[in-house]
């Protein structure tokens, strides 16, 4: 079964299991923000050694998808290429790596304070085929970078709600404009796409790409709860409750289709680079 794997910043599509990422090391790294990680000893002493030790895990899980999300952002740049999108848009794939890598330092420093030693990623070599068909690669970032896009920025509003602490707040606002950043890349490869060489699956820029079910989208790459377990203090680090993003995947999910029937898919085709 093939389904939409969600990050902190888009979705993934896989099947069966779960996106692949680096294995973590522990050892000094680069990969570490080194300012951010003196910012998050604040507050770590109140947590208990078990409370520390979930939060340096679920912090870890977000820092490695994002590790991850610097290689996709490559790829896209790479399969962008293969296809002759403009300059413009080959620009601003690579910025989104370059700005993914700063964000997952900071993720890294969270995970790493939080499991007291530093915590980096080791090679991720991925060897999936760039999708260099026009059709199968509009299909790929409307539901990756589009769709997941969009119920990603709706899961970022239960970290604002649970009223972060100032040190996790900040690293969260990065996220939360990387984030942005990627759905609006997403519109925009999406659109150039549909009025270019993807123009035969959707004639006229009227999306008729395919759609998820609920059941289709997943949760891998974010900062979760273990199931059952519920506390502000950890709430209030990013952690998530499993059974509330279910229960609200329905509603996020409707949203992010509405969006993207309403979204501007209809830009003028430009000249090829």
């Amino acid at each position: 079964m093939t389904t939409l794997s969600l990050g902190p910043i888009s979705g993934c599509i896989v099947t069966r299991q779960a996106p692949r990422v680096a294995v973590p090391e522990r050892r000094a790294s680069d990969w570490i923000d080194v300012r951010c990680l003196e910012e998050q000893r604040a507050g770590v002493s109140e947590l208990s050694a078990e409370q520390r030790t979930l939060v340096s895990e679920a912090w870890l899980r977000l820092a490695l998808r994002l590790h991850r999300g610097v290689i996709d952002g490559s790829r896209l740049t790479l399969e962008l290429m293969s296809v002759g999108a403009p300059t413009r848009l080959l620009d601003r794939a690579e910025a989104h790596s370059s700005e993914l890598t700063e964000v997952a330092a900071q993720a890294f420093a969270v995970a790493s304070v939080h499991a007291g030693t530093e915590l980096a990623p080791g090679g991720l070599e991925l060897t999936d085929a760039l999708r260099v068909d026009p059709v199968a690669l509009v299909a790929g970032v409307f539901c990756e970078g589009f769709l997941g896009g969009e119920i990603v920025l709706h899961v970022h509003e239960l970290w604002w709600e649970a009223d972060p602490r100032p040190e996790i707040r900040s690293v969260l606002a990065v996220i939360q404009v990387a984030a942005r950043n990627q759905l609006a890349l997403a519109r925009d490869v999406v659109a150039w796409l549909l009025q270019g060489p993807a123009s035969a699956a959707a004639p006229g820029g009227n999306v008729t790409l395919r759609g998820l079910a609920p059941s289709e989208v997943r949760w891998d790459g974010l900062p979760l709860l273990p199931p059952g377990a519920s506390d502000p203090r950890l709430a209030q680090r990013a952690l998530l409750t499993p059974d509330k993003l279910e229960g609200l995947k329905t509603d996020w999910l409707r949203r992010a289709l509405n969006a993207a029937g309403s979204a501007e898919f209809t830009s003028k085709p430009e000249a090829t680079a």
